[in-house]
């Protein structure tokens, strides 16, 4: 990770935390609101990691290797 994009991630943290701090802090619903920032967060790291699997294996589609090829390759054997 580049330090640029440490950084981003870092404040991003920040601002994340601040804002659940802040809504936990409203009488009587900060709770309620605190727990739907949450799913909603979570949903969008779910679909990130979702769109990463995928890219994952279209790119490895298209690699079109037989993987059960490779147990008869002398590379990935042990000798």
């Amino acid at each position: 990770m580049k330090k640029n994009e440490n950084h981003n991630s870092i404040t991003k943290n920040v601002i994340k935390a601040s804002v659940k701090g802040a809504i936990g802090n409203v009488p009587i619903l900060g709770s309620f609101f605190n727990e739907y920032f949450s799913l909603i967060e979570e949903n969008i790291n779910q679909n990130k990691l979702q769109e990463w699997f995928d890219e994952i294996e279209n790119k490895m589609n298209q690699l079109e290797i037989d993987v059960s090829s490779l147990s008869n390759n002398s590379f990935f054997t042990i000798h």
